[in-house]
């Protein structure tokens, strides 16, 4: 006959399997996050990405040639305050989805790096 299953601890069962799929994300996350073979931005792979730094920050992230390219131009716009030369499509939008990406990539690396964060990580380290 087969072995009995005890399912008197379903719940907690199904805590654990939730709490595992929660540490699985999180470590997705920040090893994604470190990826130096997409860009950081639209996500493509297979092109070298180029590590940027943003200015004044602790934050880096990798970005395609396409997408340097669009991230210069944003530096270069928000020195001079000027768009001239660019393509009608940099308008004010463009730029605010810029800030608030860099805002995220910001984010994110605060978040990885921060104490609770970085001990759970070691704790559940696959061996």
């Amino acid at each position: 006959m087969a072995e009995v299953i005890d399912f008197s601890n379903r719940k907690k069962i199904k805590e654990d399997l939730n709490h595992a799929d929660r540490l699985e994300s999180l470590r997705t996350l920040v090893r994604c996050q470190q990826c130096a073979m997409s860009c950081g931005k639209c996500g493509g792979k297979g092109e070298t990405a180029h590590l940027v730094s943003r200015p004044g920050s602790n934050a880096t992230f990798r970005l395609c040639p396409g997408c340097l390219e669009e991230y210069l131009d944003l530096v270069s716009y928000l020195e001079s305050g000027s768009d001239s030369g660019n393509p009608s499509w940099y308008n004010r939008e463009w730029v605010r989805q810029w800030l608030a990406w860099l805002d995220y990539q910001l984010a994110l690396v605060n978040y990885s790096n921060s104490p609770e964060v970085l001990q759970i990580l070691q704790e559940t380290k696959p061996d």
